[in-house]
């Protein structure tokens, strides 16, 4: 998994020109450091925050996490308790114009329609918006895994399926990259899960248990 901390985040060189036109899908499994504290972006584009999913907002929620999905000005949000040390999966599907979002497998929260304007450009990073140096960058706290995205909009039942099952293969259906971070690393990954991350030292590798809920 993908440890971050202040500073730490990981650079891939997908861009979502690639896949935000049209129906796709965007999955991650976290562990949360701190559930109820920070602003922090398991998924952005790099350098902007006009695409954001991650934790929102504490400050207005500080009974609970609140989930957030963000495109330019829209956004989907969820209040939910979550503990530390546990492993969650989210999901986020887009068909046509509505956004949906995905918390173990369970449809949360409201929908979104994407806006026409203000829509992100750029390469996508795990665990920041901005660079370690630049004021008003916000950070993740946690463990990262099994980043996949999909061109397609899977549907609750594939999703539910995702949400259940163990870290991806690489032979899913519709699956234009997936990012796995194995420790120590695996080899004879599928090419779809090789393409390359540029870790920030505060973002570092942990061993991951079988059942995940016991990770290093």
């Amino acid at each position: 998994a993908l440890a971050c901390t202040w500073g730490g985040y990981a650079d891939t060189d997908l861009n979502f020109s690639e896949f935000f036109g049209g129906d796709h899908t965007i999955a991650i499994r976290f562990m949360l450091q701190f559930p109820n504290a920070y602003l922090g972006p398991m998924l952005a584009v790099r350098g902007s925050g006009t695409y954001l999913i991650g934790q929102g907002d504490f400050l207005a929620a500080p009974s609970g996490t609140k989930l957030v999905v963000r495109i330019g000005g829209q956004s989907i949000t969820h209040q939910v308790s979550l503990a530390a040390g546990t492993w969650h999966h989210l999901a986020v599907t887009r068909s046509g114009s509505t956004v949906r979002l995905y918390l173990d497998g369970v449809r949360v929260g409201t929908t979104l329609t994407v806006p026409t304007t203000g829509l992100p450009q750029g390469t996508l990073r795990l665990g920041k918006t901005n660079d370690a140096t630049a004021a008003g960058g916000v950070q993740f706290y946690g463990l990262l895994d099994d980043v996949a995205v999909f061109t397609t909009a899977l549907s609750a039942t594939q999703v539910a399926q995702m949400a259940s099952g163990t870290e991806i293969s690489g032979s899913e259906a519709g699956l234009l990259a997936g990012y796995v971070f194995n420790e120590p690393p695996g080899g004879g990954l599928p090419a779809k899960l090789s393409r390359p991350v540029t870790r920030t030292p505060a973002a570092s590798l942990r061993a991951v248990s079988a059942n995940r809920n016991n990770a290093a």
